[in-house]
């Protein structure tokens, strides 16, 4: 039922939807799917362009509150599977934090989770079959961290880690003699390892 009080029929599995995956609508060129532009001159609160809702209340399915998919069935310049950005103007800033892109798993209060892999991102590349491969000289990377303009080269950091320093913790700083300052511990095939860092280059 719509927000307006009236009834919403799903048809084939969708409730609102343009087209099929055997049925598309066409694009043009330079031409969008779906447009909407929004302004807000809100000093309070938390404004959304667009908010999603899933409460997935069955046991033993996959939910998902957002899918973004796009086919490529021909040699394409760039490709996209979602394309977020923040676009900071000549009088814009932020007193906080400004991400591109955040991913974030809420955890129930004082409630101990007992199994399952969580990640807040994941990237993958996925090869459809057994045959599938990247060419040799490929530059593929699971992530690509570019900070674009001499600028940014001057003052970007490819990583950001924070969190407790400590024996047995994600970060834990070495304590003996040397050069290597300390290891942060990572996943490599299922299997702990510990890259070392350096206290000055």
């Amino acid at each position: 039922m719509a927000d307006d009080g009236t009834t919403v029929t799903m048809k084939d599995g969708v409730r609102f939807g343009a087209g099929s995956a055997t049925s598309p609508n066409t694009l043009l060129t330079d031409e969008r799917g779906t447009n909407n532009y929004y302004t807000s001159a809100a000093t309070s609160g938390t404004n959304y362009a667009r908010y999603t809702y899933l409460a997935g209340t069955g046991i033993g399915a996959e939910f998902i509150a957002g899918r973004d998919k796009c086919v490529l069935s021909a040699i394409a310049g760039n490709a996209h599977g979602n394309h977020s950005t923040v676009e900071v103007t000549s009088t814009g800033r932020v007193t906080g934090l400004c991400t591109g892109v955040r991913g974030n798993i809420v955890f129930a209060t004082d409630t101990a989770v007992t199994g399952g892999t969580y990640y807040g991102v994941m990237a993958e590349l996925f090869p459809a079959g057994n045959t599938s491969a990247l060419p040799t000289a490929s530059n593929a990377c699971l992530c690509c961290s570019v900070p674009t303009g001499t600028a940014l080269d001057l003052v970007a950091n490819a990583f950001s880690f924070a969190g407790a320093d400590g024996t047995g913790k994600m970060i834990y700083t070495h304590t003996a003699g040397g050069t290597q300052h300390g290891t942060i511990r990572v996943i490599i095939n299922g299997v702990k390892k510990w890259i070392p860092f350096m206290q000055a280059e």
